[in-house]
C-alpha cells in the first residue's frame, strides 16, 4: 500500500466524499432556503426533489455517453477525456451556483439575490444539479477502474484499497458537514475546487505515465520478437 500510484489515489478519496456531502447535503439545503425561488411559483421545498431528479438524469445522462465511448477510444484516451469533460462540468456547475444562490443559503434562508440580475433562477438550479450528477458518474466510475489497475487479480490489495477509498470517502464527507452549517457557498466551493483540480492532475498524471509505460512494453516486445526471429534455424 505504499506504492505511489496508491497514495496519489487518497487525494481523490478525500474528494469524492467532500463532494458528495455537498451534492446530497449542502446544495440541496441551499436550495431548500432560498425562498426567492417562489417569485417564479415555484415553492423551494419542492425544488429538492426536483433537484434530485435533476442529479439522477446527469448520473444517467453521463453514463449513456461513457458506454458511447468504450468502443470507439483506447482505455487511456478515454479515462483521460472523460475526466477532462468531468473537470469542465464541475467547476462550470459550481460557478453557476456561486452566481446563482445567495452566499448564506447553506445555514440559513434567504431573500436575497446572487451575482446574476435574475438570480435565484430555479431552472439554472436545476441545470446545475444536472452538471454536477454527470461529473460525479464520472469521476466515481474512473475511480474504481483506477483501484482495479492498481490492485490487478490481488484480492488482498483490492480489498485493502476499497476500505481506504470507504474510510477516506467517510472521512470527508464527515469534515464536510463539519463546517457546512457555519460557512456561505463561497467559501465551501472555493475548497472543492481546488481539490478538484488536485484529483484532475493525479488521473492525468497516471494516465500520462502509463501511457508512456505501455508504449515502451510494446516496444520491448516488438524488438525481442525481432531478435527471435533474427536467430539462425538450427
Amino acid at each position: 500500500m505504499r506504492d505511489l500510484n496508491f497514495l496519489s489515489i487518497c487525494v481523490i478519496f478525500l474528494y469524492t466524499g467532500l463532494s458528495q456531502s455537498f451534492m446530497t447535503g449542502v446544495y440541496s439545503t441551499s436550495i431548500a432556503h432560498t425562498l426567492t425561488f417562489n417569485d417564479y411559483k415555484v415553492d423551494s421545498k419542492a425544488m429538492l426533489g426536483l433537484s434530485g431528479v435533476a442529479l439522477g438524469c446527469g448520473e444517467v445522462t453521463s453514463g449513456f455517453f461513457k458506454v458511447l465511448l468504450l468502443s470507439k477510444t483506447a482505455s487511456i484516451k478515454r479515462r483521460m477525456r472523460l475526466c477532462l469533460a468531468a473537470y469542465i462540468m464541475f467547476n462550470l456547475s459550481h460557478y453557476l451556483i456561486l452566481l446563482n444562490l445567495p452566499d448564506e443559503t447553506p445555514y440559513e434562508d434567504s431573500y436575497n439575490s446572487a451575482y446574476l440580475p435574475t438570480s435565484p433562477n430555479p431552472y439554472l438550479a436545476l441545470f446545475c444539479s444536472f452538471l454536477i450528477g454527470a461529473s460525479d458518474f464520472i469521476y466515481q466510475s474512473e475511480l474504481f477502474a483506477t483501484i482495479g489497475e492498481i490492485a490487478g487479480p490481488n484480492e488482498a490489495i483490492s480489498c485493502t484499497a476499497t476500505v481506504f477509498y470507504s474510510f477516506l470517502q467517510g472521512l470527508g464527507g464527515m469534515s464536510a458537514f463539519l463546517y457546512a452549517g457555519n460557512t456561505g457557498l463561497l467559501f465551501q466551493i472555493s475548497i472543492l475546487i481546488a481539490l478538484n483540480f488536485l484529483s484532475i492532475f493525479v488521473f492525468l498524471f497516471r494516465d500520462k505515465r502509463r501511457q508512456v509505460e505501455v508504449k515502451h512494453d510494446t516496444r520491448f516486445v516488438l524488438e525481442t520478437d525481432t531478435e527471435v526471429d533474427s536467430l539462425p534455424n538450427l
